[in-house]
């Protein structure tokens, strides 16, 4: 069985809003199932946790992604060079 989790009346931030409403967040096997109004019945085998601030990752894959690509290939460049080069 996959774990699951319900954080109820977490606070989730919303971007269009500015604001924090209270919603029940059911997650099954490390992923978001579920976002519902507080209240949201689950089994007795689900984990509950109560009541945070839920915001996104924070994530930043782009930024030195492209660098993995050329890795090796230009030794001689330093960091200002190589800032200086890429427009």
């Amino acid at each position: 069985m996959r774990n699951t989790c319900l954080i109820r009346g977490g606070q989730i931030l919303d971007a269009r809003t500015h604001g924090a409403e209270a919603r029940d967040l059911l997650i099954i096997g490390g992923r978001i199932a579920d976002i519902a109004p507080p209240g949201l019945t689950v089994n007795d085998k689900t984990e509950i946790v109560n009541g945070m601030l839920l915001v996104p990752g924070l994530v930043n894959a782009h930024t030195h992604g492209h660098g993995s690509l050329t890795k090796g290939m230009g030794d001689r460049w330093t960091l200002e060079l190589l800032l200086n080069a890429n427009p």
